[in-house]
């Protein structure tokens, strides 16, 4: 509005919506008084008032005849704690320090909605003066008490319509209808309020302190940077003292302009001569800020010119502080400051001189204009695992004016870490900052602007966290720090250390010693990719590291180099080309193609990622060697067969398997056939090894403790498989440096020789695994994807390196020769004869032994989905690449290509979502794919006596996870989880971890484990981190009586729903279309195992089913044409549970055609089968049936096969069995019938954020392993919507518990995608969009206490105000939707004290959850005869 007159007016909530709305007051007894149509008011008061429905024209048409301009509304709803702030004169002036009017006062305002106008004067009214524009509303509003107002009218016999407006609307002093804005600062702050700029600017502001302000204000100056530094978001630029003003910078400082009028000139010479006198040789100091929004925030902090005006208006700013009022030169009537100064008066009365003009230059510049600056910017590890916090700090980097020039992310090595921090070698705390450099990655920032060094140690504050947010509560370090060395952020303290600093993240070598090299363009690059090449662990394989060195070195001797940077150069190349030229290679059939991948082009195509860590670099040469045992309760014949069979398939899977119980029977002496054993398996040229039949892995083993000694050091047992019965104990225990796995082996050679037998056993252990990469519109580069794909431990593979290895191999094989004549004819390759040569490739030689392949660019379309799964296997999943801006639109099977229908239909497709506006990051990817690509990790914390144990090896035994115990550090558990050798293992860590700092670097470091089961003793801070991670599904076995089943439950992590009944009238392609959105997947059971599943309901088919649903990417699974017999879902449950087992039962009802002369004596209705009532539940049926076809249950049950209605009665009243029930002539409607019945449940909390709600609501979340999201933090409901999507697209938890949404003080989203439409505000809106997104909204839980008693439990720093503030942000977010279950009759509402323990808090919760977490089952209704 530039420097237009202008004033804020509240329209009060007793008429914002047009309509009286005042609060009555049941104490008062004046019943004689007649009543009127307004509540409250009697008949006189009613009759001065204006008629309800005319308020609001009648108002805003009084404010334009007058002449104002509506520039601005907006409705707002006021919290108590926002009112007195904006009332605070109000408090002082109009109710003169009354503490119980005042907070009356604060409750109408805030009882309702707001309507804030935002008035502006004409120039050719306001004339210039900036309160032109309050004192004309004062005329129009009239007294601030509106009985006053009304007496002052009747006596002046003022006409009623031109009364003032308080006298038409306000009732008394409290609830007067309307307020404003009592000076023009005011109303720069509330219009700053109520309407903030969209984006904050960045401003520049300069300060100039006389020498008066020291002399009457003693430490004034320090008050003021403290206050600037605690109130607004700006940075120091520049600070000094003693400088002299020109007398025209005197005068612009004070916002006039030297004009021909007298007057103007008069005036001019005395602020002249006042500065001259005030000054004198002193000089004034001088203060250049730069932050956001300053006009706004900084006028704030400082307060008015007019001192009188900061006392009364701005008591807490800087220039109310002062003691004294100073002279100062009076200006003239009509004359004005420029806005960008001070209004109304001149700095001279503080002494303190504020000027926001961006191009006021009064300090020292150079002539060319203020040069511009580097500086290094580092986020540290404890807030660079956090990709919202680094996109924030980002975020405030840009907003402050910073280019980011570079940026890396890496992990630090201690020497690395050691060469930054050298200046701190030998103090105390440099051990500790080193272990905490290098306990995570970093990001890297090379950050320019003017200023840089300043700007940057400005934003991030002081290096104390902990003092950070006392001071400086706005800066990068009090918002995500910790405390002095966890400060989130390190800045460069000067421009020469910044240049230090930046060559040694950016420069030629991680050394800042080496910055003063001159190399050659070609060599610096060379030397550079070497050098910012993350460091080998220390832990892993030194000696192979030596061997590679000194081999180097030999070469290089023979080079004769006499120049040391010559030498240094060819050593670079040759590291840097070492894998390329296959020094470790073993001659092996084939072998030439699997070396043709390690070309010299695809090998710096591949070359790890400047951001990639230490531990994702790839191991030196290795080979994978898997020791198998044979438990000493399997029979002879068994063993035998065992023998027979998995020989057999691990040959052809090309591994060298050694009978090691044969090979010893052979020599008499142990040596000696070791010996002979590794001599054998060296022989083979095979990477890929398996001793067969050996002792059990112990201490005592004589034959492994023989083996590791003969044998090389890159021989080692590093896989170890146990083979015993299914029922069997386990007996072995995982080290983190030989993991077991124990397979279950059926009783007897018949089963043993079906197939499928084995085929967990290859597939988690032996078996390549495979993953599909699909990006159409190529939104990730391939380097991105090679990064990533080393990042998790697999060999990225694409097509165009295929070709090349193969155009290049020599191998002389007929395929191959035959395939590289087709390649340079350009002929079409037969499908069989690529997949042929792509499997050598996968199971030839690789240095790293790699187990794990993305295959990127493939002709996918070309190949039948049949051929790739027999003659390679069938893929671990296919990533199809989407673009995020499409996600608003639906998404359905169009989207994809067509040869990935057979894969949809096993489960097997997972879609990532890419920003196509932005260029891909590697950790939003990372993060992404971490469910796909990642390896499943369980954690178990706490004790277990001896029984408890046993089960949980048992259940872990059972569902294929490799027990772990005694993880040494997170590097090493890093290490074995993201081997390029291993399979599709999943691990338990039996005791892991142990402390808050342990889960959070193994969060940080391996991503979140799947789920964590927790017995006590467990400290409540290790807990409170897996808290943080709704994703995580958790179980306390400490709170109750945990039964196996719903412990298998949680190991087997999926939910799984079975449909059975009448199946062939779902439409399967659209079912996967419409399920997608809630994290299913559907499977074709029957069609998919090809036999008769009625005639088989042995361990085969159980088998069968149960790899079927593991084998889908999704967290649910809904299989279609599951058995229907009941003893097989009794089987199953043994298997994994019934905690997430769910079956629907469909029914079709054939339509009968009825005479009309007849009458059917069973339905005496006299109406047809569409109107009568839907199938009857009896359970939680979350009221989503109202789709339902219309089909009466005793219909439904007369249609019921023999098999279904046993299943249907099965004993076990913890399987949730549900039925849908169709009309034959009315399909339409019955995949909304059956998503109803998938639906996730939820339910919410509301309670003091000072009371333990919170945490009595997550322990009893952790006892039924429901799903507890925080959503109080979050902006907007659109936000809080899209977070419960992923998650329950993630996720495989049935019933959600929610803190935080929906509330009614959600405000809309600032940042809204343009093809969106406006977020649901009101909790109806949200309630109503969350039932169509995902689920119903089933119960509320509200907590209660009483504030007295909370006073006495929370600490002496939380005081009664801050408990009542709290208090009013609790009602103003919950009453509406309070208000909403009240009125529901099938809404759910619950009261939980506080008032008592803990425990008796849970214990209510408990009780009040039963409904919810009640499985459904269908029950006969029996209902009388017509």
């Amino acid at each position: 509005m530039g420097g237009d007159a202008f004033v804020v007016v509240f329209l009060k909530p007793e008429i914002s919506t047009g309509f009286f709305k005042f609060a009555t007051d049941d104490t008062s007894d004046d019943s004689s008084a007649p009543s009127s149509s307004i509540p409250g008011v009697s008949a006189v008061e009613a009759a001065y008032l204006l008629p309800n429905g005319h308020i609001l024209p009648t108002v805003i048409s009084r404010i334009k005849a007058i002449g104002f301009e509506i520039v601005d509304r907006r409705m707002n709803q006021l919290t108590k704690a926002e009112a007195r702030d904006l009332f605070s004169y109000e408090q002082q002036c109009r109710f003169n320090d009354d503490d119980q009017a005042f907070a009356a006062f604060l409750s109408s305002i805030s009882s309702g909605p707001t309507l804030s106008l935002v008035l502006k004067l004409p120039a050719e009214l306001a004339l210039g003066e900036a309160n032109a524009a309050i004192k004309k509303w004062i005329e129009l509003a009239g007294d601030w008490d509106p009985v006053v107002a009304r007496k002052k009218a009747l006596a002046a016999s003022i006409p009623h319509d031109q009364w003032p407006l308080r006298a038409l609307c306000g009732l008394n002093s409290i609830q007067n209808g309307i307020s404003s804005s009592p000076h023009v600062c005011c109303s720069r702050r509330e219009r700053f309020f109520l309407l903030p700029p969209a984006i904050p600017q960045l401003e520049k502001a300069t300060i100039v302190l006389l020498p008066s302000f020291h002399t009457n204000f003693p430490g004034g100056k320090e008050f003021l940077l403290a206050v600037i530094a605690k109130q607004t978001q700006a940075i120091v630029i520049e600070d000094s003292n003693k400088n002299s003003l020109l007398d025209d910078q005197v005068i612009r400082l004070c916002g006039l302009t030297r004009t021909s009028e007298a007057s103007t000139q008069q005036t001019c010479d005395n602020v002249v001569q006042l500065a001259r006198e005030v000054i004198g040789n002193n000089g004034v100091d001088i203060i250049v800020l730069e932050g956001l929004d300053l006009s706004y925030t900084l006028r704030f902090a400082v307060g008015p010119a007019n001192v009188d005006l900061a006392q009364l208006y701005f008591p807490e700013s800087v220039r109310a502080q002062v003691p004294a009022k100073l002279p100062s030169v009076e200006l003239p009537a009509g004359l004005y400051p420029a806005e960008a100064s001070d209004d109304d008066a001149l700095g001279f009365e503080s002494g303190l001189f504020l000027c926001l003009d961006q191009k006021l230059d009064i300090w020292k510049v150079p002539k060319k204009g203020v040069p511009i600056e580097s500086t290094l910017g580092l986020i540290k590890p404890n807030v660079a695992c956090k990709p919202e916090v680094v996109a924030e700090i980002l975020r405030m980097i840009n907003l402050f004016g910073f280019t980011v020039e570079n940026q890396r992310r890496l992990l630090l090595s201690r020497d690395q870490a050691g060469a930054f921090y050298a200046e701190h070698r030998g103090k105390g705390f440099f051990e500790t900052l080193l272990n905490f450099m290098t306990s995570g990655e970093i990001v890297a920032l090379h950050l320019s602007r003017p200023h840089a060094v300043k700007a940057w140690r400005g934003l991030m504050g002081p290096t104390n966290s902990i003092k950070a947010r006392e001071s400086h509560p706005w800066t990068l370090r009090a918002r995500f720090g910790v405390d002095g060395t966890r400060n989130a952020t390190h800045g460069s303290d000067a421009t020469t250390s910044a240049a230090r600093e930046l060559s040694f993240f950016f420069g030629n070598a991680l050394s800042a010693s080496s910055t003063t090299l001159k190399l050659p363009s070609t060599s610096v690059l060379k030397v550079k990719a070497v050098a910012q090449r993350p460091l080998v662990l220390s832990e892993t394989s030194e000696s192979t590291v030596e061997k590679i060195l000194a081999q180097g070195l030999k070469e290089l001797m023979t080079k004769n180099l006499s120049d040391p940077l010559e030498a240094c150069r060819w050593l670079g190349e040759w590291l840097v080309t070492y894998r390329s030229r296959g020094l470790e290679e073993e001659p092996e059939e084939h072998g030439e193609i699997s070396r043709g991948i390690k070309s010299n082009s695809v090998n710096q195509a591949k070359q790890p990622s400047v951001k990639q860590s230490a531990k994702v670099m790839k191991p030196p040469s290795v080979r994978k060697v898997v020791a198998i045992t044979l438990d000493q309760s399997l029979p002879d014949d068994l063993r035998s067969a065992v023998a027979k069979i998995l020989i057999k398939r691990l040959e052809e899977a090309r591994y060298k398997v050694v009978n090691v119980a044969v090979e010893l029977e052979k020599y008499t002496t142990l040596d000696g056939a070791v010996a002979n054993l590794v001599k054998t398996l060296k022989e083979s040229g095979r990477r890929r090894c398996v001793l067969f039949n050996c002792e059990e892995l112990t201490q005592t083993s004589v034959f492994h403790r023989e083996f590791q000694s003969q044998a090389p050091i890159d021989w080692k047992i590093n896989f170890l498989v146990h083979l015993d019965l299914e029922n069997g104990s386990p007996s072995a225990i995982s080290s983190i440096d030989v993991p077991v796995f124990h397979f279950g082996l059926p009783g007897n050679t018949q089963d043993l020789e079906k197939n499928g037998a084995f085929d967990g056993l290859l597939q988690t252990v032996f078996d390549p695994n495979i993953v599909l990469l699909v990006d159409p519109k190529q939104l990730v580069s391939v380097t991105v994807w090679t990064d990533i794909a080393n990042y998790f431990g697999f060999y990225l593979l694409t097509f165009t390196e295929f070709v090349t290895c193969v155009m290049n191999s020599n191998d002389k094989s007929n395929d191959t020769r035959l395939l590289q004549e087709l390649m340079r004819s350009g002929s079409t390759l037969p499908s069989t004869l690529v997949l042929t040569m792509l499997r050598r490739v996968i199971l030839g030689s690789q240095p790293d032994c790699r187990q794990k392949f993305i295959l990127l660019g493939f002709p996918w379309s070309e190949i039948q989905a049949s051929e790739l799964e027999q003659t390679i296997g069938r893929p671990w999943s296919v990533l199809f690449v989407g673009d995020r801006q499409k996600l608003d639109s639906k998404a359905n099977s169009s989207d994809f290509p067509a040869w990935t229908s057979t894969f949809r239909k096993k489960g097997l497709v997972n879609r990532v979502w890419v920003d196509s506006n932005v260029k891909a990051d590697r950790e939003a990817v990372i993060v992404a794919l971490n469910g796909a690509l990642a390896p499943v990790v369980g954690c178990f914390v706490g004790k277990c006596d001896r029984q408890e144990l046993l089960q949980l090896q048992i259940v872990a035994k059972t569902q294929g996870f490799i027990w772990i115990e005694d993880v040494p550090s997170v590097q090493k558990l890093s290490g074995l989880l993201l081997r390029g050798h291993a399979g599709r293992e999943k691990y338990l860590l039996y005791g892991y971890p142990q402390t808050s700092a342990q889960a959070s670097e193994l969060l940080a470091v391996v991503g979140a484990p799947a789920f964590v089961i927790n017995n006590s003793p467990v400290a409540p801070e290790l807990l409170s981190v897996f808290d943080a991670h709704p994703s995580i599904t958790q179980l306390d076995l400490a709170s109750f009586t945990t039964n196996e089943s719903k412990l298998r439950s949680i190991f087997f992590r999926k939910q799984v729903v079975a449909v059975v009944g009448s199946i062939h009238a779902l439409p399967l392609q659209e079912l996967r279309d419409v399920v997608c959105p809630l994290g299913y997947d559907v499977v074709d059971f029957k069609q998919a195992q090809g036999f008769d599943q009625r005639d088989n309901i042995g361990n085969e088919l159980l088998c069968a089913f149960e790899r079927q649903i593991q084998a889908v990417q999704a967290p649910r699974c809904l299989v279609v044409g599951a058995p229907e017999s009941l003893e097989f879902y009794q089987a199953l449950e043994a298997r994994i549970g019934y905690f997430k087992l769910k079956v629907v039962i469909l029914q079709e009802v054939q339509v009968r055609v009825r005479a009309s002369d007849t009458i059917d004596d069973e339905d005496c209705e006299d109406y047809s089968d569409e109107e009568q009532g839907r199938v009857e539940m009896d359970g939680n049926d979350s009221g989503d049936d109202n789709a339902s076809s219309g089909i009466r249950w005793r219909k439904v049950l007369q249609a019921l096969r023999p098999q279904l209605s046993q299943l249907l009665q099965s004993p076990n009243p913890s399987m949730s069995i549900d039925v849908v029930g169709f009309l034959s002539s009315g399909t339409s409607r019955i995949i909304q019938d059956v998503v109803a019945k998938l639906r996730p449940r939820f339910l919410g909390i509301i309670g003091h954020p000072f009371s333990f709600y919170q945490s009595a609501a997550r322990a009893v979340c952790r006892r039924h392993s429901v799903a507890f999201v925080d959503l109080t933090h979050v902006s907007s409901s659109l936000e809080a919507l899209e977070i419960l999507e992923t998650l329950v697209a993630t996720t495989s938890h049935s019933v959600y518990c929610l803190d935080g949404f929906p509330r009614s003080s959600l405000p809309d989203a600032a940042k809204i995608r343009k093809s969106s439409i406006s977020p649901p505000r009101y909790v109806a809106q949200q309630l109503w969009e969350l039932d169509r997104r995902l689920g119903v909204f089933m119960m509320l839980i509200r907590f209660t206490t009483t504030l007295e008693l909370l006073e006495e439990r929370t600490p002496e720093h939380i005081t009664r105000r801050m408990l009542d503030v709290a208090q009013d942000d609790v009602e103003l977010a919950s009453n509406d939707l309070v208000d909403w279950f009240a009125t529901g009759k099938t809404r759910q509402i619950t009261e939980v004290t506080c008032d008592r323990t803990l425990e008796d808090a849970q214990e209510e919760m408990d009780k009040a959850l039963e409904r919810v977490l009640r499985p459904n089952r269908a029950t006969i209704k029996k209902r009388g005869k017509c």
